[in-house]
């Protein structure tokens, strides 16, 4: 992967991350990331009913989103760990 794609690639998860959280502020992550989920296991359950040839692929990128906003999610509850051991030191 080219750094223009990699820097393209953090810009966009970036914005998607930041305007995930900014509409659902009072919810838990958790919960957010489980509604997409549903989303995107509903989009292929309908992409399986009506018999589109491209399941495979979008069976793929639903997995990657998942795997995705799942490791975002961590990272985003390490750095906030690692904010209050820094706090707590002070």
């Amino acid at each position: 992967m080219s750094t223009n794609q990699s820097e393209s690639l953090q810009r966009l998860s970036t914005f998607l991350i930041n305007s995930i959280y900014k509409r659902f502020r009072n919810s838990d992550f958790n919960d957010v990331l489980l509604q997409v989920s549903f989303t995107l296991t509903a989009c292929l359950r309908y992409l399986t009913t009506t018999g589109n040839t491209a399941f495979g692929s979008w069976w793929l990128i639903r997995c990657w989103v998942d795997d995705y906003l799942g490791y975002k999610n961590e990272f985003f509850k390490f750095q906030i760990f690692l904010n209050e051991l820094k706090k707590q030191k002070k």
